[in-house]
């Protein structure tokens, strides 16, 4: 059970995941280290495409899946963390409330390190694929499959734009005499979201609005096509 107790939440973390998530981590140095690995064979990286470079490479030996899995896991740690975090901040356990911030804070730079893999190593495979007609986002959290739709449609455009993008890349249509690029975004229908309730169909949604991006879909279907014009 959760408390303002820094050794009664570590080991309710003990029961519930892997020692190996809940260790002392990497030490600054190391992690300062990590970061200046070279990059991993086949793998190349444009600093120009939106693809974050500063993490541990070695993490791209890892597949998109399992650097998921270990995002979520971590997320997980993190939330409770931070909640006994603040719980011991309110009980004024000064000496837990520091061990907290101090296991949060480091929970939250390896959560990033995952991020910004699993990040770039989809939109690697994205673009090396010339895949330009759907982009999965359903094991992605609401402000990363934000971020990852946005590059990939900075990608498209720009690729439309200078002609890196050839028309047998990607699925097209006219409508009143303009050609449209369409990108099927797949945001799954929320089954396993808190309450069975969709949460990223229509923050999805609320972002291509903003933008004034043209769209169409319905929540149940759990996916919906946007239209990005072809000069």
């Amino acid at each position: 059970q959760l408390s303002e107790s820094f050794d009664d939440s570590f080991c309710f973390l003990k029961e519930h995941y892997s020692e190996l998530y809940i260790k002392p981590q990497r030490k600054k140095l190391e992690i300062q280290k990590s970061r200046s690995t070279h990059y991993s064979e086949n793998f190349q990286f444009d600093e120009s495409e939106d693809i974050p470079i500063n993490f541990d490479k070695s993490l791209l030996n890892m597949s998109v899946n399992e650097l998921r899995s270990i995002v979520i896991k971590h997320k997980g740690i993190q939330y409770i963390f931070n909640k006994s975090y603040r719980d011991a901040s309110f009980q004024k356990s000064h000496h837990d409330e520091s061990k907290f911030k101090n296991f949060a804070n480091e929970q939250e730079m390896i959560l990033k390190d995952y991020q910004a893999a699993s990040k770039a190593k989809y939109l690697h495979e994205l673009r090396s694929q010339k895949n330009f007609y759907s982009i999965d986002l359903h094991h992605f959290f609401l402000d990363e499959a934000i971020d990852l739709l946005g590059c990939q449609i900075r990608y498209i455009l720009n690729g439309l734009k200078t002609g890196q993008i050839d028309s047998h890349q990607y699925k097209s249509k006219e409508i009143n005499h303009t050609k449209w690029l369409i990108l099927e975004v797949i945001t799954g229908k929320g089954l396993h979201s808190k309450n069975g309730k969709a949460i990223l169909f229509p923050g999805i949604v609320e972002y291509v609005s903003a933008k004034g991006i043209k769209y169409k879909g319905a929540e149940n279907t759990g996916k919906l096509e946007i239209y990005l014009p072809v000069k």
